[in-house]
């Protein structure tokens, strides 16, 4: 009886111990069942001893349906082949293989060998991880590279019959525009890389593609690329090309980027201000070794391009701030082109109209033509879109309005309130006096007015309709205060 209370204290460390055991094991359960990939045990003469839940999506059976049978059963069975347990028996080492399962699925399988103390297999753990969307995937990317292949070669193509277009579109009717063409024309001539800058929509691509028109690359191809349309993850496939193997997905033979297919040519980088700096240095190298390496590779590879860039930012403040690299800007500083705003070229605008409407009749088959009224209100008007705007308000009213005459009753209403917005000047001058003494007095007020309104002689000139040089006289005869810096925001550039 002494060694009664002994022996109940075994029991009960006994009792404790298997439940440890048992919630040991449910929570071992619970981990193979919650694993994605199936986790199967199998012993060394090939009967299945454990199976986790995943078996189900892989070969559409219940666990339990497969738990004590062998291994080579279920192959003959057609639930997957091959084995990979009689792999790892025969080789007695970890392997891995790619395996089929009855319901279609595609398997990458690891078969890890256990080893008893003399040296047997007692036990294989199995994992197998389902690869079949992945490989789908991989297909339809490889699919999309080809397509987008085919629709770069198509669009460089297009590019060449549209070149053929672009010389005429060219309008150049203003001074400030005749004097960016006619620089375009001159710097065409030799190889000399361009940056052309300006707000968006005036047109700096197709001064770039008029550039190459009249280059002598003019028979090669013009690539035009925007680095801002582009996910930055992309964006150095795209220009650079990769190797066979670069990264997942990776077509089996590579690919050219967008330099190498400009070759003999002219690449065009509209928003260069958007290229992510770790590119910027391998365009800079590019630039100044004429060689390209692919992505995952290491090969130099020569090209022979002419690299156009554009930007709406003011790349200058950019590389003061760091946002842009300084020698790069150098580089692709050597001809820069900044082409007027829309306000400051009025002149082009009748003829910017003809030549929409002239496209419009030809793309829908329909002729219209602007009333009086309208065209005053179009070349008054400021254009913040400049000529991208001009062309969609054209277009709107080409295909809306149910005349042939455009009348200001078709324009948009926002188009309408801002040009309403926008005060014509007025200029009184009170009393009798002689007129020399009257148009003295006219001036300084135009000047006074133009000046505190706009600050920059550039504006003040382009809106009196006089040279810069003649503000800046009138304002130090008129004006006793001090002259404000330029406001950058309503300024037309120095080369204007």
């Amino acid at each position: 009886m002494s060694n009664s209370p002994g022996l109940l204290q075994q029991v009960l460390a006994l009792q404790e111990e298997l439940k440890k055991i048992q919630q040991v094991n449910k929570e071992l359960e619970v981990m193979l069942d919650s694993s994605f990939d199936e986790i199967y045990l199998t012993d060394g003469n090939r009967v299945t001893l454990r199976v986790s839940a995943a078996c189900e999506r892989l070969y559409g059976v219940k666990p339990e349906e497969l738990v004590g049978k062998p291994v080579d059963e279920l192959v003959k069975a057609g639930l997957f082949f091959p084995s990979c347990t009689e792999v790892v028996l025969k080789e007695k080492r970890r392997v891995t293989i790619l395996q089929h399962t009855r319901s279609g699925r595609q398997v990458v399988v690891t078969g890890n060998p256990v080893f008893n103390g003399d040296g047997v297999i007692e036990r294989i753990v199995i994992n197998s991880r389902d690869i079949t969307e992945i490989n789908v995937l991989k297909e339809r990317l490889a699919d999309t590279e080809a397509l987008a292949d085919s629709y770069r070669q198509q669009i460089a193509r297009l590019n060449q019959i549209s070149l053929q277009q672009a010389k005429c579109q060219m309008v150049a009717e203003s001074p400030a525009m005749r004097e960016v063409v006619d620089l375009a024309r001159r710097v065409a001539k030799v190889d000399s890389t361009i940056l052309l800058l300006g707000e968006t929509g005036v047109g700096k691509g197709l001064l770039a593609a008029h550039i190459h028109q009249n280059s002598p690359r003019c028979r090669g191809p013009f690539i035009s690329v925007n680095c801002a349309a582009i996910p930055a993850s992309l964006l150095e496939s795209e220009l650079f090309g990769y190797e066979t193997g670069a990264f997942t997905g990776a077509r089996k033979e590579g690919k050219k980027g967008t330099i190498e297919m400009a070759d003999q040519g002219t690449l065009f980088l509209d928003e260069i201000a958007e290229l992510p700096l770790a590119l910027q240095a391998k365009l800079l190298q590019v630039i100044q070794e004429k060689r390209v390496v692919r992505v995952g590779g290491y090969k130099e590879r020569p090209v022979n391009v002419r690299i156009l860039a554009a930007t709406n930012q003011d790349i200058q403040r950019m590389v003061a701030t760091g946002g842009f690299r300084e020698d790069l800007y150098y580089r692709l500083n050597v001809v820069p082109i900044t082409v007027p705003p829309l306000r400051c070229r009025r002149e082009d605008i009748p003829f910017l109209i003809e030549v929409c409407l002239g496209r419009f009749k030809e793309k829908y088959g329909i002729t219209k033509k602007l009333a009086p009224e309208v065209l005053d209100l179009f070349i008054n008007y400021d254009w913040p879109g400049n000529v991208r705007e001009l062309e969609n308000v054209i277009e709107r009213l080409v295909v809306t309005s149910d005349r042939k005459e455009i009348a200001v009753s078709h324009l948009p209403e926002l188009f309408l309130s801002r040009a309403a917005g926008r005060k014509e000047p007025v200029v009184i001058v009170q009393g009798l006096c002689t007129l020399s003494r009257a148009i003295e007095e006219l001036e300084k007020q135009l000047i006074a007015r133009a000046y505190h309104q706009f600050g920059n002689t550039y504006r003040i000139a382009e809106v009196l309709g006089i040279n810069q040089s003649t503000a800046v006289r009138k304002i130090n005869k008129y004006l006793s205060v001090r002259r404000r810096k330029p406001n950058k925001n309503t300024s037309c550039s120095e080369q204007l």
